[in-house]
């Protein structure tokens, strides 16, 4: 796609709901920016940020102006609240490999990779790309794209990768190379409206291809 046809893929979804996105992007990077490390957020913006918070911790931390089921709800993976609840060290650790803002390189990403599934070295089930790729895209929506079951589909066909085997040892080959080549990736950041779409427009590729 070029970026215009980006655009018009995004407002042509009957679930973009283009507003309501970039405004819980918006508030992200707000979260990321007030901070020095992920350590040093709230229980409830950590929850918030992992897509798994629920309808009363919303209300309660003042952060019930959004729905955080965007970009993929985590809610039905147990062992990945827990350790957003734990507030686990090793997912500090991650999350604060991937830089606020610049380049990410594949080592940036390897190492969050390796930080992420070492804070399921004692669960029954390890981390996945769902719950990694929910973490990497709030925190640069410009770069990453949460991939789970709504949008495999759809993401597996327009970027050309088996679904089957995707997981967080390829995605970066699979998924962000992909990207990183595409036409509408790479135009020039626009001024007025759409600029903000531009500084997440990774994230929101799961508006063209969610399936409800």
């Amino acid at each position: 796609m070029r970026w215009d046809e980006y655009i018009n893929a995004v407002k042509a979804s009957p679930h973009h709901n283009l507003d309501a996105r970039l405004s819980l992007l918006r508030e992200c990077q707000i979260m990321f920016a007030s901070v020095k490390s992920f350590a040093e957020l709230s229980s409830s913006q950590w929850k918030a940020l992992a897509g798994v918070i629920g309808s009363k911790q919303k209300l309660d931390a003042g952060l019930d102006g959004h729905d955080w089921g965007w970009f993929g709800s985590m809610k039905g993976m147990g062992d990945f609240a827990n350790r957003i609840s734990e507030q686990d060290a090793f997912l500090t650790r991650a999350v604060d490999c991937i830089p606020r803002y610049g380049d990410v390189s594949k080592a940036q990403f390897e190492d969050f990779c390796r930080n992420f599934l070492q804070a399921f070295t004692n669960s029954s089930r390890i981390g996945g790309v769902p719950t990694a790729t929910r973490l990497l895209a709030m925190k640069r929506p410009d770069t990453f794209v949460c991939i789970s079951k709504p949008n495999m589909a759809g993401l597996s066909d327009g970027l050309a990768f088996p679904k089957t085997t995707l997981d967080l040892e390829n995605y970066w080959d699979r998924v962000i190379e992909p990207i990183r080549i595409s036409p509408w990736y790479n135009a020039p950041r626009p001024t007025g409206e759409y600029a903000e779409l531009w500084d997440g427009r990774a994230a929101m590729l799961d508006a063209i291809y969610y399936e409800k």
